[in-house]
C-alpha cells in the first residue's frame, strides 16, 4: 500500500513540476502572444480535430488487421481504439496502461487473453518501427541539409544509426523467426531472484511471439497493409504539423514538420513517466522550433493545440468506455 501510495504521489509531484514548467514557458514567451496564436488557429482546430479522428480511425484499421482467430467489427476496434487512447491521455501511466485497456476490452469481444495482448502489442510494434524508419530518415535529411556544429551533427548521425540498428534486429528477428523476448525472458528466469516471477508467463510469452509471426507469415499480404496503415498514421501527425505551422505563419519546409514529428516521438519515450509529458512537451516544442528559426512561441501554442485536439477525443473516448461496458461480450 505504501509502495502504491508512494508511486501516486511521485506522479503529482511530477505533474506539479510539469504544469509550474508550462505555465513559466507560457509566462516567459508572453500570455498575450500564446492567446494570439490560439484564437488564430479559430475553426482550423475543427479540421485538425478531423485529421486526428482519421488518424485513430487508420490505427483502429491496423489493429483489426492483426487480430486472429475471431472477426471482431471495425466499428468496435475503432471504440477499443479510442476508449485507449483516453485511457492513456487521462492518466499519469500513458501506454503502460492503454494498451493493457484495450487488450482487456478485445478479450471482451471473444478474443483469446494471450491473442488480445499479442494483438494490440503487433500494433504497437509494427507503428513504432515505422516511426523508427521515418526518424531516420528525418534526421539523416536533418544532418544532410541543414548546417549543424560537428558535435550535434555527430549526435544526429549516432541516432540513425541507433534506430538502424534496432530496424536491423527486428528484420533479422523476423526473418529467424526468433522467439526474441522468450529468449531474453529465459534467461531472466535463470536469475534465482527473478525465476519465480518470470517462468510462470514464459509459454504465455511464446504464444504471443507465435500469433505476432502468424500476422507477418501467414497472410504477408495482410501484414504489407498494417504496415502502409502505421505508415499513413505517421504521415497525418507530419501533415498535423504542417497545418498548424502554416496557420501560424508560412507554410514550413517538408523537413521541418518531419523534424519537429520525430522529436515530439522522442519526447514521449524519454520522459514516459511524466503524466501526459506535461511541460515537457512545451518546452520540447519550444526549443526545436527554435532550432529550426521558427519562434518559440509557434512551439508551445502547438503543443496546446494537440493537447486539446487529444482531450476531445478523450472525451469521446470516456462515452465509448461507458458503452462497451454496458454491452455484453459476445460468445
Amino acid at each position: 500500500m505504501m509502495h502504491a501510495t508512494g508511486r501516486r504521489t511521485l506522479r503529482a509531484l511530477l505533474m506539479l513540476l510539469g504544469l509550474g514548467l508550462a505555465a513559466y514557458l507560457v509566462y516567459r514567451l508572453g500570455p498575450g502572444r500564446i492567446l494570439s496564436l490560439l484564437l488564430q488557429i479559430g475553426w482550423h482546430l475543427a479540421a485538425l480535430a478531423g485529421i486526428h479522428a482519421l488518424y485513430q480511425g487508420v490505427r483502429a484499421a491496423a489493429l483489426s488487421r492483426c487480430l486472429l482467430g475471431i472477426q471482431v467489427s471495425y466499428r468496435d476496434v475503432l471504440w477499443i481504439r479510442i476508449t485507449g487512447e483516453a485511457v492513456r491521455v487521462l492518466t499519469s501511466t500513458g501506454p503502460l496502461l492503454a494498451e493493457p485497456a484495450k487488450a482487456w476490452l478485445l478479450k471482451r469481444r471473444g478474443l483469446a487473453l494471450h491473442q488480445a495482448f499479442a494483438s494490440t502489442l503487433s500494433e504497437i510494434l509494427f507503428y513504432n518501427l515505422s516511426a523508427a524508419a521515418i526518424a531516420a530518415a528525418g534526421f539523416a535529411a536533418l544532418a544532410l541539409q541543414v548546417p549543424l556544429e560537428p558535435s550535434l551533427r555527430a549526435s544526429v548521425w549516432t541516432a540513425v544509426l541507433l534506430l538502424g540498428g534496432i530496424l536491423l534486429v527486428a528484420v533479422v528477428a523476423f526473418a529467424r523467426r526468433s522467439y526474441l523476448f522468450h529468449s531474453i525472458l529465459k534467461r531472466l528466469s535463470r536469475r534465482p531472484w527473478l525465476s519465480s516471477r518470470i517462468t510462470p508467463h514464459l509459454e504465455r510469452v511464446r504464444q504471443m511471439e507465435e500469433v505476432l509471426f502468424r500476422v507477418v507469415y501467414d497472410r504477408p499480404g495482410r501484414f504489407l497493409m498494417v504496415v502502409a496503415l502505421e505508415t499513413a498514421a505517421h504521415l497525418l501527425l507530419i501533415l498535423e504539423v504542417y497545418w498548424v505551422l502554416a496557420v501560424l505563419g508560412d507554410p514550413p519546409p517538408l523537413l521541418h514538420p518531419l523534424l519537429i514529428e520525430t522529436a515530439s516521438k522522442f519526447i514521449s519515450l524519454l520522459f514516459l513517466f511524466v503524466p501526459m509529458q506535461l511541460g515537457v512537451a512545451e518546452g520540447a516544442y519550444a526549443l526545436v522550433l527554435a532550432l529550426l528559426g521558427l519562434p518559440a512561441a509557434v512551439g508551445v501554442t502547438l503543443s496546446l493545440v494537440r493537447r486539446l485536439r487529444s482531450l476531445l477525443v478523450a472525451g469521446v473516448g470516456l462515452l465509448c468506455w461507458w458503452v462497451l461496458s454496458r454491452r455484453e461480450p459476445r460468445a
